[in-house]
């Protein structure tokens, strides 16, 4: 027979046990009700680092991807950042720059200013931006800056349905109203991509340091600098993995369906020393003269995390 001590350390094992079987239930869970999300809400959550033209489609329940051509992704992120019903383009050129698609006027808004490609608010009169320094807001109807917080994040993102502003605070992941008050913190991410919402707000994905480095190859470890793209259930914080990568840490993004086409049921390569997911050189992202953003190879390795430039 058991004695009391022995006892109470089986009743902990089980409790631990149970505990750890129901986190793994509610993960699997979340990842399938996103699934039946993306399904209903006509969205997939895509890498874009596969060439123009193309993107990987991640399986968010079996944690793969597939390759798929693309009709309007990298094309529309080259352009710069459109409002919602397009009428307003923002764009860099040393500073943020503001064109009026209507009229064709151009202004400097801030020289000092960046941006995410999710920085409009949802009536597209106004978005949010950075200086390094501090978070403002431009309305485009009054032309007036205002600023909502002190913080350091240069790309804070606005959540398509308008209700919260999102941006890093240290090495945190924080929401707050748009009036500048009620945040709460969620995910910490240190050296991955920038946040990106779900068209419904009903989610965030970021990338994160972690993972497998796989196997020993005759050249090295498969994966020297692994990281796996996690998502956020903005009403509760469920979270999950859904995907590993190799470096660099980069962005992920949700697009309509309606801006995928073809399927050509290839997987990206895996990593191998000197190559960053599809590509086999390094890219960085730079805004250009005319604020379209274009990619530069400048090497085959050291590949740094990017923010999220596009």
């Amino acid at each position: 027979m058991l004695n009391r001590k022995q006892l109470g350390r089986a009743l902990l094992f089980v409790v631990f046990l149970r505990g750890t079987l129901v986190a793994q239930v509610n993960k699997q869970t979340l990842r399938s009700e996103l699934a039946e999300q993306e399904r209903k809400s006509g969205y997939s959550l895509v890498d874009t680092w596969g060439g123009r033209g193309e993107v990987y489609v991640v399986s968010v329940t079996d944690r793969t991807t597939r390759k798929v051509k693309s009709r309007d992704v990298q094309e529309d992120d080259l352009r710069g950042t459109l409002s919602p019903q397009k009428r307003y383009l923002l764009f860099y050129k040393n500073g943020v720059w503001l064109r009026d698609n209507e009229s064709g006027e151009q202004e400097l808004i801030d020289a000092q200013g960046r941006f995410s490609s999710q920085c409009w608010s949802s009536d597209q009169r106004r978005f949010v931006y950075g200086t390094g320094k501090t978070l403002r807001i431009y309305d485009t109807k009054d032309r007036k800056i205002l600023d909502i917080a002190n913080e350091q994040d240069d790309y804070p993102t606005w959540s398509p349905d308008g209700k919260w502003i999102g941006f890093y605070e240290g090495n945190h992941y924080v929401l707050m109203d748009p009036s500048g008050s009620g945040r709460k913190k969620l995910f910490k991410s240190k050296y991955g991509g920038g946040a990106h919402w779900s068209p419904d707000s009903r989610y965030l994905t970021y990338t994160n340091l972690g993972g497998p480095m796989g196997g020993f190859l005759f050249w090295g470890i498969e994966c020297v600098e692994p990281y796996r793209v996690w998502v956020w259930r903005v009403e509760d914080g469920a979270h999950d993995w859904v995907l590993n990568i190799c470096k660099p840490g980069r962005t992920f993004l949700w697009v309509m369906n309606s801006a995928l086409s073809g399927d050509l049921d290839e997987a990206p390569p895996k990593c191998e020393r000197g190559r960053v997911g599809p590509f086999t050189r390094k890219s960085i992202f730079r805004p250009n003269v005319l604020g379209d953003i274009v990619a530069e190879t400048v090497g085959e390795r050291d590949q740094f995390p990017i923010r999220n430039l596009y």
